[in-house]
């Protein structure tokens, strides 16, 4: 018999925290607790990040993960929140920028906004410029000085605000709070989004992992049970409510070509999949495996489930096929 998960809420919030730890994401576990705290310190947090050498705020600025909330306008922040200061004097911490003072100083009445990491911002009266400072892929104990324009389109504009706001929390200035207060919330904004659909994505899923860090989302499940050969199309609204266990015996199967999805109202169309099933799958795998079957970029992959009988109380499926 297939095993129904219980505790399902629980098993739930692990799933969403364990999203909120990827690297693609925000890289720990505890990163609402943590930017609680955050929003009232005097200093950011700069120990180490739980996945990285860095600190979470220094692994933020070269991540690609920071947005500023679309109420907030990127060129008013030069106005109302951060400081301009001296290129004579002003220092990066991860690059050396005496080969390029002379250039930067020889922009005449532009001010400048120097990051704590490797970005400065160049307000100038025509235009704003995104100076970069990183290491050289190809000599890598050499920099490379990169100046790029400034726009909320460019993914790289976000970073380097993010980058300038740190500094300017860093750094006591008068303004200090307020660039906390928009880096910190600007993260909460993006974790709650992230949230909300990490928790979507396991309410729409047919079967969780034992740790809550898998999930499988399928179009239909399809259940063969070996001592009938009956197998069964299940819509997945009823197993999204009454979540499986992935089972020990996952796997994964290639069609040669992109099957097509079934479609309720049209017997027929279920006639591929049950064709691919026969040929591939029974009698070549154990009794109690599950095999995500995938059709295409668009569409949510078929779950095939090889056992036992299912709990009494799963409803028919849409389609019944009994095999010869």
């Amino acid at each position: 018999m297939l095993e129904k998960v219980s505790d399902v809420e629980v098993l739930r919030e692990k799933f969403i925290l364990h999203r909120l730890r990827q690297v693609s994401r925000f890289g720990r576990y505890d990163i609402e607790s943590f930017l609680e705290e955050q929003a009232e310190a005097d200093l950011p947090d700069c120990e180490h990040h739980d996945q990285d050498s860095d600190c979470f705020w220094c692994w933020l600025t070269d991540s690609e993960v920071f947005r500023l909330p679309e109420t907030i306008s990127v060129l008013d922040l030069f106005k109302t929140t951060l400081t301009p200061v001296c290129v004579k004097t002003c220092q990066l911490r991860l690059c050396d920028l005496n080969p390029y003072r002379a250039l930067l100083e020889n922009a005449e009445s532009a001010k400048f906004y120097v990051g704590r990491d490797r970005f400065i911002v160049m307000v100038g009266q025509d235009k704003t410029s995104v100076f970069e400072m990183r290491e050289n892929p190809d000599h890598p104990n050499k920099t490379e000085f990169l100046c790029r324009p400034f726009g909320a389109e460019f993914g790289y504009t976000a970073l380097a605000i993010a980058d300038l706001l740190m500094a300017e929390w860093m750094r006591k200035t008068g303004q200090s709070a307020l660039a906390r207060s928009i880096l910190v919330s600007s993260i909460q904004i993006q974790v709650c989004q992230e949230r909300g659909r990490a928790g979507d994505d396991f309410d729409a899923s047919v079967a969780v992992s034992n740790d809550g860090s898998k999930i499988i989302k399928a179009s239909w499940i399809v259940v063969y049970d070996p001592k009938t050969k009956m197998m069964m199309f299940h819509r997945p609204d009823w197993f999204a409510a009454n979540k499986m266990k992935i089972g020990e015996h996952k796997r994964r199967a290639l069609p040669g070509k992109q099957l097509t999805v079934p479609n309720a109202k049209d017997i027929d169309s279920f006639t591929e999949i049950v064709t691919f099933v026969r040929n591939e799958l029974i009698g070549k795998i154990p009794d109690g495996s599950q095999v995500v079957i995938p059709l295409g970029r668009k569409s949510e992959p078929i779950l095939f489930i090889s056992g036992n009988h299912l709990q009494k109380d799963v409803p028919v499926g849409v389609c019944q096929v009994q095999l010869p």
